[in-house]
């Protein structure tokens, strides 16, 4: 009996739904949950008898939100995210998700909004896309395999190695 990837793709979507609710909640585990149900959607695995769900449909374009990146910024970037900086002796700076707040919209293909556009650079040079992020997440950092060393980037954007910026 054939797949319905429609319902496999819904399936997938409930459960990051579900997972957004709980690190919306706090628990900031489950973005490594999110990480492995998008790696579910969007991976191509070396195996030619397997796809990503995404591939199965006729999807071709994809919304980006993310600030474009640019290649003379000398800072770090996070295309998604803004840095909130708290307030007196409690304060702190973190990054939160821009969400709807964003200023940019725009479509592009699949693979360029997987695997090209740039999402976060925490120095000149050091970037990463959303395919490399979830590919860590979800095989290195515990969604699917647990590693013995993190990418020194992956670890900068998590908060387990400063990034250069104090407060």
């Amino acid at each position: 009996m054939p797949r319905d990837y429609y319902a496999e793709l819904k399936k997938q979507l409930d459960f990051i739904k579900t997972s957004c609710r709980e690190y919306d909640a706090g628990n900031f585990y489950e973005a490594v949950r999110i990480a492995t149900h998008l790696r579910t959607i969007f991976h191509k695995s070396n195996n030619p008898q397997t796809k990503p769900i995404i591939l199965k449909l006729p999807v071709d374009l994809m919304l980006s939100t993310s600030s474009p990146y640019n290649t003379k910024n000398l800072l770090g970037f996070s295309g998604l995210a803004s840095m909130k900086i708290g307030v007196g002796s409690e304060g702190k700076a973190e990054y939160v998700p821009m969400l709807s707040k964003t200023l940019t919209r725009r479509l592009m293909s699949v693979e360029d909004w997987w695997e090209k556009e740039v999402i976060y650079a925490y120095k000149p040079g050091e970037t990463m896309v959303r395919k490399r992020l979830v590919r860590i997440a979800a095989d290195q950092d515990g969604g699917a395999h647990v590693d013995d060393k993190l990418p020194q980037e992956y670890e900068t954007m998590i908060g387990l190695r400063p990034s250069g910026w104090t407060v």
